[in-house]
C-alpha cells in the first residue's frame, strides 16, 4: 500500500475493521486486504475479466506496477503510480484486449484471465506478429 500512499488508510481500515483480535486469521487478512486495494465489486471484475476480485487478484497480485497500472486505468482510481514507459505500453495492450477485443463472453475472459498478464501479452504479441506476417 506504500506504492499508492495508502499506508495509514490501509492501517486505519485494518483496526476499524477487526475489533476483536480472534477474527484476525490469514484467511480474513486476505479478504480484507483484496477488498482495501481492489477497486470496485465482484460483478465488476466478472463483467471485464471473468471472475471474482479474489481469483483476479491471484493472477494479478497488487504487488506488480502493472496491475496497478491496469486498475487505475480500468477503474479510474487516480492512484499516484510511477511506472515505465514499457509498462504503460503493455496495460495498455491489456486494457484494450479486456474493453475492445475479447468477446463479451464471460467463459473467455476468464480463460484469459487464469493465464496471468504475462502469457496474455505473450500471446497477443505473437497474434500482431503473425497478422502482419499474412499481410
Amino acid at each position: 500500500m506504500v506504492e499508492v500512499g495508502k499506508e495509514k488508510e490501509y492501517v486505519n481500515d485494518l483496526m476499524t475493521y477487526f475489533t476483536n483480535i480472534a477474527e484476525i486469521t490469514t484467511e480474513n487478512l486476505k479478504w480484507h486486504f483484496v477488498d482495501f486495494a481492489y477497486p470496485k465489486k465482484d460483478n465488476d471484475y466478472i463483467k471485464i475479466f471473468g471472475c471474482s476480485k479474489l481469483e483476479f487478484a491471484v493472477k494479478f497480485p497488487f504487488r506488480n506496477v502493472l496491475t496497478q497500472v491496469l486498475l487505475d486505468m480500468i477503474f479510474e482510481t487516480k492512484n499516484a503510480i510511477k511506472a515505465s514507459q514499457y509498462t504503460k505500453d503493455c496495460v495498455e495492450k491489456l486494457y484494450y484486449f479486456f474493453m475492445e477485443d475479447l468477446s463479451k463472453n464471460v467463459y473467455y475472459r476468464r480463460k484469459f484471465c487464469e493465464l496471468g498478464a504475462a502469457k496474455i501479452l505473450e500471446i497477443l504479441d505473437k497474434h500482431k506478429a503473425s497478422y502482419k506476417s499474412d499481410n
